[in-house]
């Protein structure tokens, strides 16, 4: 003890431990080591493990025997830190040591540090180690195995020692569980797939909506068990979904027009959203008022009468400029109406009518979704419902296309004769399977057509629309382009002669072999529609008149009256 004593009474050590010194990769802060060198001299670690074989002893190079005291390495003010963590804030350690061969209780405390908020501990020894001492590290109570004897060249030789690394593994390490907080784990998240390599979503689609007093249910028509649903209603209804996909929102004021947006997840798939259609959430139940009523010379009375309680047939309507509105049902479950009203008022080229509640009509000017509040009123109150109207920019509009006459090579270029009931130009092309039997060029503003092949030519009319009118329909029409050496001749049957009040006739063009009689080309051309009967006003281009019996030798032109 005099010597301890001694010892102690020499010159004190600052140190503070770099990162790594006392966590190892196995997850131990420290293992006691014993070491017997001289300053500055390679120390090997005496790894003791109970219940283990000890690890084979490496040959310590042969020293000078040190003076009968034990020398005192003189104090060095030198600063190491060691950041361990976030995990380990708070984290407290005692570090003492214990001179060679004496008795465990022997033992003299270096220090008692705990961690900062980071989890970095700051190491400040003030006392004299021995070069032969045995130096522990505690933690939370626990002797920690993992301390090598670097640490002892750290603490006697503050200058030149190098911060401690921990063998990875230790070999001859037992497993100790650490006390609270463990280790830090570090895992590697597993790489989320890329939406290029997930399969399509699966969109939802509803069926048909069935509003009730507080809320309304609507159905999942792709619903799919294998999947995970949620929903939300955006009037913030509490919604629930059936293990069959049924839809269920309740905790809505009544005439409330809401709608429910729905997405689908699964491993492997891209997410699916969809919204419902505007639901609108049925009136509350209506009231019912007392009426006084004449009792026609036997007395007055009184006469019971339910307010109007109103839903309607949908609760959404979309259609385009000028296209008619779907017809819509108002069903009533309460009193008689007297009268209804709409608001905001009924758009322009719409009719509401206040005897049936019915909007009709077609409107003219395009807007977005505007919300309308049909009223129902009688004597005892009124009742509401709503729909809301969205009418798209875009005016149907189509086109009227004459089919060209048939032609022989070498004849002129007609003029073709389309046109939009929207007055915009009609733009033609050929299909590219026709352009060797004819082609198009505009002549004077007009396009023509010109027989380049026999064959058969035909022509699309198209128009693009514009802001205010949709695209038309496509209209196609084909004539047959004659060789000119051919033996069928072209008969133009023109009705433009007279007219009849039921039928308008348009010209036609017919390619007959010769030998067709005028009479059965008339009865072909005549009946669609059908004309009862005809007579001619003036004859072929030839000047003659013709008879039904006459053959056909050349091209000719008919006019007829039909009435």
């Amino acid at each position: 003890m005099n010597k301890m004593n001694q010892i102690t009474r020499g010159k004190k050590l600052t140190l503070v431990v770099l990162a790594g010194a006392l966590i190892s990769t196995s997850g131990f802060l420290g293992q006691a080591a014993n070491a017997s060198s001289v300053p500055n001299t390679q120390m090997p670690a005496n790894m003791v493990m109970p219940k283990v074989p000890a690890a084979p002893k490496v040959a310590t190079p042969k020293v000078a025997t040190p003076a009968k005291k034990v020398p005192v390495v003189a104090a060095v003010k030198t600063s190491y830190t060691l950041p361990l963590g976030t995990k380990y804030a708070k984290l407290t350690v005692t570090v003492s040591f214990q001179l060679k061969g004496k008795a465990k209780s022997s033992r003299t405390t270096i220090g008692k540090f705990v961690a900062d908020k980071k989890g970095t501990i700051t190491f400040s020894y003030k006392a004299v180690v021995p070069k032969t001492a045995t130096i522990y590290l505690n933690a939370k109570g626990m002797k920690e195995r993992s301390l090598s004897a670097s640490l002892l060249r750290l603490l006697t030789t503050p200058k030149v020692a190098a911060p401690f690394v921990e063998p990875t593994p230790a070999p001859t390490l037992i497993p100790v569980p650490l006390p609270s907080p463990g280790p830090t784990v570090i895992v590697t998240p597993t790489p989320s797939p890329s939406s290029s390599t997930l399969k399509d979503a699966l969109v939802p689609t509803f069926g048909l909506a069935n509003p009730t007093n507080d809320g309304y249910t609507i159905q999942i028509a792709n619903f799919d068990s294998a999947f995970k649903w949620t929903a939300k209603d955006s009037a913030g209804g509490k919604v629930s979904i059936s293990s069959t996909g049924q839809i269920t929102v309740v905790n809505l004021q009544g005439g409330t027009i809401t709608n429910v947006t729905v997405t689908s997840t699964q491993d492997g798939y891209n997410p699916g959203v969809a919204a419902s259609k505007p639901i609108n959430v049925l009136a509350a139940a209506a009231p019912m008022l007392p009426v006084m009523g004449g009792g026609g010379g036997g007395g007055g009375g009184t006469t019971y009468v339910y307010a109007p309680s109103i839903a309607l047939s949908i609760s959404s309507i979309t259609v385009n400029q000028q296209e008619p509105l779907p017809t819509y049902v108002v069903n009533n479950t309460g009193g008689s109406v007297a009268s209804y009203s709409i608001s905001p008022s009924a758009p322009a080229g719409t009719t509401f009518d206040p005897l049936t509640g019915i909007l009709s009509g077609a409107p003219t000017n395009a807007q977005g979704l505007t919300t309308y509040t049909i009223t129902a009123t009688n004597l005892s109150g009124k009742s509401t419902a709503q729909f809301a109207l969205t009418v798209y920019q875009g005016v149907v509009q189509t086109i009227g296309f004459l089919a060209p006459f048939s032609m022989k090579l070498g004849a002129p270029a007609q003029i073709l004769q389309g046109s939009s009931d929207s007055g915009l130009a009609i733009t033609y092309t050929i299909p590219a399977a026709n352009r060797s039997v004819c082609s198009l060029s505009v002549v004077l503003g007009n396009t023509v057509v010109t027989a380049n092949a026999a064959g058969i030519c035909v022509i699309d009319a198209n128009q693009a629309g514009n802001a205010t009118y949709l695209p038309a329909a496509q209209v196609e029409r084909s004539f047959t382009v004659l060789a000119t050496t051919s033996t069928s001749f072209i008969v133009n049957v023109d009705p433009n002669g007279g007219s009849n009040s039921t039928n308008n006739a348009t010209l036609v063009s017919i390619v007959v072999p010769t030998g067709t009689t005028i009479a059965s080309v008339l009865l072909a051309s005549l009946t669609n529609p059908p004309y009862t009967s005809y007579t001619w006003a003036i004859g072929d281009v030839s000047g003659a008149v013709p008879t039904p019996s006459a053959l056909i030798t050349a091209d000719m032109t008919l006019i007829a009256v039909w009435h």
